[in-house]
């Protein structure tokens, strides 16, 4: 039986944990999106970027999913493009604030 040091146990350890969050990150995006629009509103894109501090990509991702859902419009015909909560996304929308302010 070989023994391995300490130090590669600690980086599998660690390539786990990094792997568990990456993995965990894209479920996310959309949640806080939405509670970013739950808070702010309607938001033009740039905006809305700056305020989730999400890379690009991963936005339009969570863009996509909230929109095939229902709970997103995104208006393009705006210079900058604009997106807001659907009818549906307020209601979740109001469910988040109503969750956040009970765990507070």
């Amino acid at each position: 039986m070989e023994n391995k040091p300490k130090s590669d146990d600690f980086g599998t350890f660690l390539e786990s944990v990094q792997r568990s969050e990456k993995r965990e990150t894209p479920s996310n995006i959309p949640m806080r999106i939405m509670t970013a629009l739950s808070r702010f509103g309607t938001m033009d894109l740039l905006k809305l970027m700056a305020v989730v501090d999400i890379p690009p990509t991963e936005l339009l991702e969570g863009f996509i999913s909230l929109q095939a859902a229902g709970l997103v419009r995104i208006d393009e015909s705006v210079k900058r493009g604009v997106i807001e909560l659907t009818v549906e996304g307020v209601q979740m929308a109001q469910t988040i604030i109503t969750s956040e302010e009970e765990q507070a």
